[in-house]
């Protein structure tokens, strides 16, 4: 077999390899993803993260602190409702563009951060 032809076929199983490893990350793990890219800015996502300074509610010397993830799981809210809370969010949370299956990533990730005993999925 040619050395190029070997390289090749290597390099495209690693990248078939990497790519499926994608597909198949678990839904927890790509909303934690998600939730660090398009969240943290406001929200403590992760409990290791610094905890965002409070955002403005539009009126003059209103501010809010975003509740951290933790503490949206704790509300042991069903995945339909956690769900409904994310795309249509309250202000001063702004609308989030999220295709459906990252909406349900994102829910399975902050429903996994619970910490109370009597919430349905932790």
């Amino acid at each position: 077999m040619n050395p190029r032809t070997t390289y090749s076929a290597i390099a495209c199983t690693l990248g078939l390899l990497t790519a499926s490893g994608a597909l198949l990350a678990k839904p927890a793990d790509t909303g934690r993803s998600l939730a660090i890219e398009g969240c943290s800015g406001c929200h403590q996502v992760i409990p290791q993260q610094k905890r965002p300074p409070p955002v403005s509610e539009g009126e003059e010397g209103a501010w809010t602190e975003a509740p951290t993830f933790r503490d949206i799981a704790n509300k042991c809210l069903s995945a339909a409702d956690l769900k409904a809370k994310i795309v249509s969010p309250h202000y001063p949370m702004r609308e989030q563009l999220l295709m459906p299956i990252d909406v349900d990533d994102l829910s399975i990730y902050i429903r996994s951060l619970a910490t109370r005993q009597d919430c349905p999925i932790r």
